[in-house]
């Protein structure tokens, strides 16, 4: 809490404003919510519970994060990003042609990654013309995602663990600020988490209806983010390659792996391509929130970001007017002090060769790998989808840190790490941004 009165200090020249009164609220709420499910012991860590806690709390800050940017700005929160106003614009005709007519001339007109998008808010338009029924929509999937969350989790460490992560992961302010607006982000992270979830739940089951769900959600997401799809697969046929190794079936699925990787490579640097027509990669890398330096030490920065991040920036470019980016620090504050538990989660994933646990560590590392490699490690809009496997890996970490006989020399550097290099990052972010 110190820190972050410091830094509103530093960086905007106001120990106090608005937004640090909400950064504040948010960072304690949440925090409130965590600590009371940790401390009773006899809670039975429902699904209901879990679902009506993620919802109630998203429409409570959602709508004073809502509020106080109208009244502060004078305009609506929706319609911040020009994204979000295309979404609803495009979405909105829906009520005048009709959706199968506009569904037809969103296919005609825009390109295929835009498709899903589109199609979601002219379906949400076509029922009620409003644009705060998207918003209400979001929180839910919110609350359904953390749940799906839930289940997965279980796989892998006890109710309580796995209840933690859905629920830290549901009650972060980015997600529920993404809520407040009119993007893509709820959604699309909604059918990526409902992709795992049904694979998951088939390989549990041997359930041949929940691999047809885990089909129709990847098409979804082919047609909000092409590479996406590419990695979620790549994730899951993995783990049916290490499965079946030995078998002929093996031999075909790690050819289908290599095949994958060469198309999702080339895909990705003809993104990187696209950035960087013209040579301004250096201008893209400090509009997406890069410190104010030129050169490699960019590129270190952004994979840096991308291995750790994303990092809380409190008050952007010393600016006392806000931008929605001031409303993620106290979710990415949290999250911030996950860093060595996700990491500690991944060593043990892997040391402990747990299969269940492969698709979560292969996406996850390959998605935050591609996100440094296309130069967006610095947006959290293109981070977003592999921040609920960082909450499911962070308490599996946690739950392995307590369930093995560490020595205490080794828990007592933990304890230094995960307190001090946040703590560290978080300073010199926030420096380095409004220097």
């Amino acid at each position: 809490m110190l820190t972050i009165g410091i830094l509103a200090a530093l960086s905007s020249g106001r120990a106090f404003s608005e937004v640090t009164v909400v950064t504040v609220f948010a960072f304690i709420s949440q925090l409130s919510i965590l600590i009371w499910y940790v401390r009773d012991e006899n809670r039975e860590f429902s699904e209901k519970t879990l679902f009506t806690t993620v919802l109630v709390y998203g429409f409570i800050l959602g709508t004073i994060i809502s509020l106080l940017f109208f009244f502060c700005k004078d305009k609506s929160i929706q319609f911040d990003d020009p994204d979000a106003l295309f979404y609803y614009q495009e979405g909105i005709k829906s009520a005048d042609l009709g959706f199968q007519e506009n569904a037809r001339r969103i296919i005609a007109t825009w390109d295929a990654d835009d498709w899903s998008a589109l199609l979601f808010s002219a379906l949400l338009m076509s029922i009620i013309p409003n644009s705060f029924f998207m918003n209400v929509t979001h929180v839910i999937t919110g609350a359904l995602s953390s749940v799906m969350l839930y289940r997965m989790g279980q796989h892998f460490m006890p109710k309580k663990y796995a209840y933690l992560s859905a629920l830290g992961y549901g009650t972060s302010s980015y997600l529920i600020l993404l809520h407040c607006t009119y993007l893509k982000e709820s959604v699309f992270t909604f059918f990526v988490i409902a992709s795992m979830y049904f694979f998951y739940r088939s390989v549990a089951e041997g359930s041949h209806k929940s691999l047809l769900y885990v089909f129709v959600c990847l098409f979804v997401v082919f047609f909000y983010r092409p590479a996406v799809s590419a990695f979620l697969i790549l994730s899951f046929v993995s783990y049916y390659a290490i499965t079946k190794r030995g078998s002929a079936v093996s031999f075909f699925l790690y050819f289908a792996i290599a095949l994958g990787m060469a198309v999702s490579v080339a895909f990705l640097q003809s993104q990187v391509d696209s950035y960087t027509a013209g040579g301004n990669s250096e201008a893209m890398l400090a509009e997406n929130g890069s410190a104010n330096y030129s050169g490699g030490f960019n590129y270190f920065v952004g994979w840096f970001a991308s291995l750790f991040g994303p990092f809380p920036s409190l008050f952007p470019l010393g600016s006392a007017e806000f931008t929605p980016m001031n409303f993620y620090g106290a979710g990415l504050t949290y999250k911030l002090f996950l860093i060595f538990p996700m990491w500690f989660g991944v060593y043990w994933a892997v040391k402990r060769f747990n299969l269940l646990m492969l698709p979560i560590v292969v996406f996850f590392l390959v998605e935050m790998a591609a996100a440094a490699y296309v130069l967006a490690s610095f947006e959290l809009r293109k981070v977003m989808l592999h921040i609920p496997c960082t909450f499911i890996l962070a308490f599996y970490g946690l739950y392995q840190l307590e369930k093995q006989e560490m020595s205490e020399r080794f828990m007592y550097v933990m304890r230094v790490l995960v307190y001090s290099f946040p703590i560290g990052v978080l300073v010199l972010w926030n420096l380095i941004r409004v220097k």
